[in-house]
Order: structure tokens, then C-alpha cells, then sequence
């Protein structure tokens, strides 16, 4: 004779009365800014802070063409005899 399985137990709902798990969905987390000094907390100026981000995005920029022109060039033919 065969058994039937036991049914599985349903999950709880969230409690009603609780607002952080409302507000978790459709709010953005708090972001903190920098004081709004010449200097931050590490001693860098902001106008250190822009070039480094600057000197950063220009090589990543020069690093993305590099590598699209190796993907456009054809292929060598490694193996290959004429």
C-alpha cells in the first residue's frame, strides 16, 4: 500500500506591523557625501581626486580600443600551411 507524502509547510507571511520590510523594496540605500571641505578625510584635494579618476578613465579607455582592434584584426592562421 502506498503513503502520500506529507504536505510541505507553507512559509509564514511577513508581520504586518513591521516598516522595514515595507520600505526595503522602494527605497534606495542612504548614500553619505564627503564633507564639503577642500580635503577629505585621507588628505587628498578633490581636484586630486578628479585627476586620478580622470588618468583612470582615460586608461581604461585606451585599454577597450587596444582590445577592440585585436579583435577586429584577422586571424593569424597559427598552423596553417599555404
Amino acid at each position: 500500500m502506498a503513503t502520500q507524502p506529507k504536505p510541505k509547510p507553507r512559509p509564514e507571511p511577513p508581520k504586518p506591523g513591521d516598516p522595514d520590510d515595507e520600505n526595503a523594496a522602494t527605497t534606495s540605500p542612504v548614500v553619505e557625501e564627503p564633507p564639503q571641505t577642500a580635503t577629505n578625510a585621507s588628505g587628498n584635494s578633490l581636484t586630486d581626486r578628479v585627476d586620478a579618476l580622470f588618468t583612470s578613465q582615460v586608461a581604461l579607455i585606451e585599454r577597450v580600443e587596444k582590445l577592440e582592434e585585436r579583435v577586429a584584426a584577422p586571424p593569424v592562421g597559427i598552423g596553417r600551411r599555404p
